[in-house]
């Protein structure tokens, strides 16, 4: 076979693999799966990854999700949440629509420029309860 490499295509209609001798610097496929194999080697394509592998990754993901429900604000949700006055109801309503998400104006130089609205109307009104 001339020095050459048997290539084959996984990207064929139907799956089918396509095989074919080039030598190594005439090698140009046109397929983004090719893979170049010597001699001797086998020519079965790669199996995808078995199920558990997903399961673990999906177990995981949920673990983590779930660990997070039952916890308590954090960072800046307390100054955000529980301490803002637009939340609490101290400031007009009107007030919500020009203060950031941490009850400063939004043309405070201090602000941090986080509009939510509809996040601290959420709280406000008590759609979802804070204790």
């Amino acid at each position: 076979m001339d020095g050459g490499e048997e290539c084959f295509c996984q990207c064929t209609p139907r799956g089918r693999q396509k095989s074919c001798t080039t030598s190594a610097s005439s090698y140009t496929p046109s397929c983004s799966s090719w893979s170049s194999r010597s001699h001797g080697e086998s020519s079965e394509s790669e199996d995808p990854p078995p199920t558990w592998l997903y399961m673990t990754v999906w177990v995981a993901g949920v673990l983590v999700y779930v660990n997070g429900l039952t916890g308590d604000f954090v960072h800046d949700d307390v100054s955000a949440i529980k301490t803002n006055p637009d939340v609490l109801g101290t400031n007009p309503l009107s007030h919500v629509i020009f203060n950031d998400y941490w009850g400063k104006p939004m043309a405070d130089p201090l602000s941090h420029k986080s509009y939510r609205p509809f996040t601290i109307l959420n709280f406000r009104f008590g759609w979802n309860e804070i204790k």
